[in-house]
């Protein structure tokens, strides 16, 4: 009997499971593995968001930008009908194509008949995103616009979108 007691002890001894660092310390934190995997995840989701977010932005603000243009189109198309002619470029129609700032010819003629009530610009407004038009004579007249992205179908991702009547 005292053999089996012996190799009970031994193997009881032997199951003895080896305790790991914070056992032995007393703490149940995270290892510094386990939060650096926590950390490139979350990084991962922001950088994800952020960048479906931006491309969000970009599509939201090029159909402001088609809205924008046809209501352009159409006040032009309300001052050829009460005119007979389109307004020109600039002023004495010389010139070719202008900037839409809102202190322009063809915006200040509009406001002056009461069709546009606020000045329509581009969302971002800076030298690469802007509105154009052109009409030399009155007869017929360009609108001219970029786009940040192709999500619109028959527009392009460049500054070659243009609007004619």
């Amino acid at each position: 009997m005292a053999e089996k007691s012996n190799y009970n002890r031994k193997k009881d001894q032997r199951s003895i499971r080896v305790m790991d660092q914070r056992e032995i310390n007393g703490s149940s934190g995270f290892t510094l593995v386990e939060l650096l995997v926590v950390l490139t995840i979350i990084s991962l989701l922001i950088t994800v968001v952020s960048i479906s977010f931006s491309e969000s932005k970009k599509r939201s603000r090029d159909a402001r930008r088609v809205t924008d243009i046809k209501s352009l189109s159409q006040a032009l198309n309300l001052y050829q009908n009460n005119h007979q002619f389109y307004p020109c470029s600039a002023l004495g129609c010389a010139g070719g194509e202008v900037i839409i700032t809102g202190s322009d010819n063809m915006t200040g003629s509009l406001k002056a008949d009461n069709i546009i009530g606020a000045n329509i610009v581009d969302p971002v407004n800076d030298t690469n995103y802007r509105y154009w038009y052109n009409s030399v004579d009155g007869s017929t007249y360009t609108l001219r616009f970029c786009q940040e992205t192709s999500s619109i179908q028959g527009l392009s991702e460049d500054c070659d979108n243009q609007i004619v009547p």
